[in-house]
């Protein structure tokens, strides 16, 4: 969709004054992760850059001994930043292969997007689930019960909390390609795709279903890098110097 004059202007006033002078004046800078440093608009000196993940509290994102479902599972704001009617469209082709699976969705609703919310609908063919609104606790046992967590965005994610919520979790994750979110996926955990390429998403959903994922292994690497514990000496660190 092409920006508007007044769009384009917001935006540039946005990353050359709002957030440039202020990274001008400070002495450390801390990002998610070094690719979507990478991916800014503006500059940032090496010197000041400080990579430091986001975390994910252990204690409420867990394996638990919970019977996995026919179902895979999508955890985001109802925008069409964040994909969800390329996981609509992809469904219909994976069902080709998997005739019996269900895409569990819990949706937060966004104001003044009820025309792509029943465009999204549109697709459903009998397999859609729909939660809104649902507390951690519950989330986390849905990761627990799907054979993959889907995460299809298409903009504005610099990380992808829910990425590291379901990994912890156990549950195998498929990616689009945004730089912050791919990074944290590594090749024994998931798949990416490239971003708005449904048919791609559906063929990885298909290659994910087939192949078997170590849960454990899955969680280690959150536990190993995500753990809230390691991620605030860091930062206390970062504010000691």
């Amino acid at each position: 969709m092409q920006k508007s004059f007044v769009e384009k202007l917001a935006a540039f006033i946005h990353n050359k004054i709002t957030i440039s002078f202020p990274l001008f004046l400070s002495d450390k800078i801390i990002i998610s992760t070094k690719a979507f440093a990478k991916s800014l608009p503006y500059k940032i000196k090496t010197s000041k850059l400080q990579i430091i993940p986001v975390g994910v509290d252990l204690e409420k994102f867990k394996i638990e001994n919970i019977k996995k479902k026919n179902q895979i599972l999508f955890v985001g704001r109802l925008i069409p930043e964040k994909g969800f009617l390329n996981l609509m469209k992809a469904m219909s082709i994976v069902r080709k292969s998997f005739p019996k699976l269900k895409l569990k969705a819990i949706l937060s609703n966004v104001y003044g997007f009820e025309d792509y919310k029943k465009k999204c609908l549109s697709y459903d063919e009998g397999f859609l689930e729909t939660e809104y609104n649902v507390e951690n606790h519950k989330i986390s046992e849905y990761y627990n019960e799907s054979k993959a967590f889907i995460f299809p965005s298409i903009g504005l994610d610099s990380f992808g909390i829910v990425l590291i919520e379901a990994m912890a979790c156990g549950t195998p994750i498929i990616s689009t390609d945004l730089p912050g979110p791919s990074s944290i996926v590594p090749s024994f955990a998931g798949e990416t795709f490239e971003r708005n390429d449904y048919k791609q998403l559906a063929n990885k959903i298909i290659q994910l279903l087939n192949n078997k994922y170590d849960s454990k292994k899955i969680n280690s690497y959150v536990k190993e890098n995500f753990d809230w514990d390691l991620i605030t000496k860091d930062m206390l660190e970062v504010y000691k110097e």
